[in-house]
């Protein structure tokens, strides 16, 4: 969820080296063996890529060569942009209506989205 958050946030796309800067915060890096996750760059750019999480693709025209990573077609279906929202505000116990409301939504998250940042309420509850 932290990979889709921060993709997110970034307006739909993160730079990879972005990406392990987060997730070096979080204790994995790549080419580190994980106690939990193993080689984190194998699970990141190989493992949540085949299973549909993620995209992972160069940047165009970038010299050297930079690469990226988008929402998958899983992420879309088990996911949202108000879910990911939710995550964050729980993780940073930040209010609701402190998010910016300049985010590029999907016409099926609109309502959901506006209920939430008029809410006030912190972090999610899951049903």
């Amino acid at each position: 969820m932290s990979i889709l958050a921060l993709i997110f946030i970034m307006g739909n796309s993160a730079k990879e080296a972005l990406v392990w800067k987060v997730l070096g915060k979080l204790g994995m890096q790549p080419g580190r063996q994980h106690s939990i996750f193993g080689d984190p760059k194998k699970v990141v750019t190989e493992e949540f890529v085949r299973r549909g999480y993620l995209i992972y693709k160069p940047v165009p025209r970038s010299s050297p060569v930079e690469y990226e990573f988008f929402w998958g077609p899983r992420a879309h279906v088990e996911s949202s942009k108000l879910k990911v929202m939710h995550f964050v505000a729980r993780v940073r116990n930040r209010c609701s209506k402190d998010w910016p409301c300049n985010y590029d939504w999907d016409s099926d998250d609109d309502a959901e989205v506006e209920s939430f940042l008029n809410s006030g309420a912190r972090g999610y509850s899951a049903p």
